[in-house]
């Protein structure tokens, strides 16, 4: 049995097609924010966020360590003790002691880590899965 030019075609754009949705569909990524403080001193902090292929995470903002904290998990495990829903959803997490507000976009990192300053911009360097 041997196989046609047009079932050979068919396949090789399904496999095709099928592998660049999967190079677009990046499961986390990450970000680094630039920070400037009152006396013109600049830091620059890297922040993850999203899980992959075989884990997920949570980043927020852990308000009493003034850090963005995240933890992540295997996808066969249960996912963190969360409260609320939509804007007032918190995560608990052991790397913080108080329940945390899930990040979900770039646009959501608004906080300067330790009061370093305002935030003065915010790249993505990474897409990972």
């Amino acid at each position: 049995m041997s196989i046609g030019r047009k079932q050979l075609l068919g396949f090789t754009c399904t496999l095709l097609l099928g592998s660049t949705i999967a190079s677009l569909a990046n499961a986390g990524k990450g970000y680094q924010i630039e920070c400037e403080d009152a006396q013109g001193r600049k830091t620059q902090h890297r922040v993850s966020i999203g899980g992959g292929m075989d884990f997920s995470m949570v980043t927020g903002f852990c308000r009493s360590s003034k850090e963005y904290v995240s933890f992540s998990w295997s996808n066969n495990e249960a996912a963190p003790i969360s409260s609320g829903s939509g804007e007032d959803q918190r995560v608990t997490v052991p790397t913080c002691p108080e329940p945390i507000k899930p990040i979900k976009s770039m646009n959501e990192l608004t906080y300067c880590p330790q009061d370093s300053g305002e935030v003065r911009g915010v790249h993505l360097k990474i897409r990972y899965d």
